[in-house]
């Protein structure tokens, strides 16, 4: 990272290559933000507060939110595409019961 760049700069590099990414994304593929120092969090709100932090904000499985300050200068991310997984066929509920000769 260049010496001279401050909070937005880095951001706009940051959010024009995930712009990148997803505009070259490939049919049946979506596209997932990890910080590399937590890359069991996935990051679905990027911004800035002033000229030297960004702040991350993602989701540690489907229910833990979280919150992250960060110097510009120290960020590392892991942008990654994963193919689209297809939903599971509707399968009615299993009946269950006894079989009896009444």
């Amino acid at each position: 990272m260049d010496s001279g760049q401050n909070a937005k700069e880095v951001y706009q590099t940051i959010m024009n290559d995930i712009h990148d990414a997803e505009n070259n994304l490939a049919e049946g593929y979506d596209l997932y933000v990890f910080l590399s120092d937590y890359p069991n969090i996935e990051i679905t709100t990027i911004g800035r507060r002033g000229d030297h932090l960004l702040f991350f904000e993602g989701c540690v499985g489907q229910s833990q939110k979280t919150h992250f300050l960060i110097h510009y200068s120290k960020v590392s991310l892991l942008i990654v595409e994963k193919k689209i997984e297809p939903a599971p066929a509707y399968k009615p509920k299993r009946k269950i019961g006894f079989v009896v000769k009444v």
